[in-house]
């Protein structure tokens, strides 16, 4: 009977015609309710049927089952058999521990609820991971006892834990200098504690998102005693970094001259075997103006579950001001990359040079201010990516947000300055009404998407905002510095100034191999910016677009881009165009 119905099922695949009916009886004689009379094929229909009977099951009619159907021309008949709703009680849950138990509290102790093998099966396999993630990685589970009465099932859930196992020490093979208080720390492998099948299983994928070892073959388990001890084969991985940037633009004085900037970066990896992090970075983005950044990283110190961060960087515009931002973060890692961060970051910020003449012309102060700001904040960051160097699926995230005390120390050069033919006129007055202590607020995030398209294709999206609020009067050497090959491409490296700006990406890569592809980006970005007249915000868009290409070599990774921006109405100026090259070389 069973072999005709399925011969049948499968012959009906292949009748498929416009319109179909369909017409159920119940084997009990019974009216079936309300269900679709019409079907554009019979797939549709055999679909039907098969969640129909699934759906019964899950309500605890067990005996649920198609029992008969016929197609002629196109009209179908089935016969449906549902049968009895069956009960379950489990009657001895407490021998499960509770931390063994599933966090999803479908049954309890003599609790009678609908039979539904699905959810009994998932169940049990709960219970197993719970306990495979808790130290038992031999448990078994099983139903004992059962019996029927009327229609209800009586069972008993036998677990058997097995022995209980912890880590013991962490064993590394290879040549490199690698300290087991970092892997144990990041793999979640820490000596002493219950052995967690989850994480050993995670161990490959953990490992391949670090840029500085990887695994030289498969993980092994030794069993010795009460401890398992994991051997990891372990060899480098290139990680150390020199970069550098070269960009080519167009000159905007008169001698129309093209114009070079550029950046170097030196980024040590692992020196240590702490896993620790060294970056170095020198940029000179504009004419006189100069920019050195240091940043260190330190996970797990002390055998700490989290890490510790520093950061200092010093900011020269010509001889306008300079800049001198320090941060100290204290880092807790969630899960692999994910962390959350708390931090302090303080910014100080001196002016160099002074336009006396301008000042007594204007009667204002200058658009950039001497200003000390200190800020409290939190930091988090998540990244599910398939490969961090070039992702074909896969997202990240970075926000953070921080308030603090802002100070605006009046200039004794400015005090100084006194106004002809207006004696009266001061500027410790002006300084007076702009707020020398007040408050702000600053808040980033970042996201970034990845999604594979065809066989060698990706489509990358991104949105990096940034906000800055304060109720005194926001200096211009304060704001977000944008545009350039980072952020905002096609327009000059950092000649776009900002309390608030939305910038948003897409970008289509042609993969060409693991780290090389072709690329071609549409940037667009929304800018506000404080009015030098008064408190009131000015509005602009930004739009960029260009192409580049990214190409792998045994002397490095070369980069080059073309990419032109336009603001708003003004017309697009092709001969602004932006060209950067790019190497990248990894030792």
């Amino acid at each position: 009977m069973r072999i005709w119905i399925s011969t049948l099922l499968l012959l009906a695949v292949f009748r498929a015609h416009a319109q179909f009916s369909l017409q159920i009886n119940l084997d009990t004689g019974k009216e079936m309710p309300a269900y679709p009379s019409k079907f554009k094929d019979s797939i549709s229909i055999i679909r039907f049927l098969t969640e129909k009977k699934l759906q019964w099951i899950g309500q605890g009619f067990a005996e649920a089952s198609v029992d008969s159907l016929s197609f002629e021309k196109k009209k179908a008949t089935a016969t449906l058999h549902k049968g009895r709703k069956y009960h379950l009680t489990v009657v001895n849950l407490e021998a499960i521990p509770l931390a063994l138990r599933p966090r999803k509290k479908h049954y309890s102790p003599d609790k009678t609820v609908p039979f539904s093998p699905f959810q009994l099966s998932q169940y049990l396999a709960g219970i197993l991971d719970q306990a495979t993630e808790n130290g038992y990685p031999v448990a078994r589970v099983h139903l004992d006892s059962t019996s029927i009465h009327h229609d209800t099932l009586f069972t008993k859930i036998i677990l058997s834990k097995g022995p209980f196992i912890r880590y013991g020490h962490l064993e590394t093979h290879g040549k490199i200098d690698m300290k087991s208080v970092f892997l144990q720390n990041y793999l979640q492998l820490n000596d002493g504690q219950p052995f967690n099948l989850h994480h050993v299983q995670e161990i490959p994928k953990k490992m391949a998102d670090l840029d500085f070892v990887q695994l030289a073959g498969s993980p092994h388990i030794q069993i010795r005693g009460d401890e398992a001890i994991i051997g990891l084969p372990l060899k480098e991985k290139k990680a150390n970094q020199f970069n550098f940037l070269i960009g080519v633009l167009p000159n905007n004085n008169e001698t129309k001259k093209l114009l070079l900037v550029g950046n170097a970066l030196v980024d040590f990896k692992n020196l240590l075997g702490f896993g620790e992090r060294l970056y170095l970075k020198f940029d000179q983005t504009r004419p006189q103006t100069q920019q050195l950044a240091l940043k260190t990283n330190w996970p797990y110190p002390f055998d700490l579950p989290g890490g510790l961060d520093a950061s200092f960087d010093l900011y020269k515009r010509d001889s306008s001001y300079i800049n001198i931002n320090g941060q100290i973060a204290a880092r807790y890692y969630l899960n692999g990359q994910d962390y959350l961060k708390v931090f302090w970051h303080s910014i100080r910020s001196n002016l160099l040079s002074i336009n006396t003449n301008q000042l007594i012309t204007s009667k204002q102060l200058p658009a950039n201010l001497d200003f000390h700001s200190n800020v409290f904040g939190l930091e988090y960051g998540i990244e599910k990516l398939d490969y961090r160097l070039n992702p074909r699926k896969g997202w990240s995230l970075r926000t953070k947000v921080g308030a603090g005390i802002l100070r605006h120390p009046p200039n004794p050069k400015i005090i100084e300055i006194k106004i002809p033919n207006a004696p009266e006129f001061s500027f410790q007055a002006l300084y007076d009404s702009i707020g020398q202590k007040s408050w702000e607020l600053r808040s980033e995030i970042q996201v970034n998407a990845y999604f594979p398209l065809f066989k060698n294709s990706v489509i990358a999206l991104a949105n990096k905002s940034a906000w800055l609020y304060s109720p005194a009067t926001i200096a211009q050497n304060q704001l977000f510095r944008i545009g350039g090959n980072q952020l905002m491409r096609g327009f000059d490296e950092e000649s776009i100034f900002a309390a608030f700006y939305n910038v948003s990406s897409l970008e289509y890569r042609l993969l060409v191999g693991s780290t090389s592809y072709l690329y071609t980006f549409g940037d667009y970005g929304f800018v506000q910016y404080p009015s030098s007249q008064n408190n009131q915000f000015i509005d602009t868009g930004l739009f960029g677009f260009g192409a580049g290409m990214s190409f792998q070599t045994n002397a490095g990774l070369f980069r080059i881009s073309y990419a032109l921006g336009k603001q708003d109405s003004r017309p697009l100026d092709t001969r602004s165009a932006k060209i950067h090259l790019g190497f990248q070389s990894v030792f």
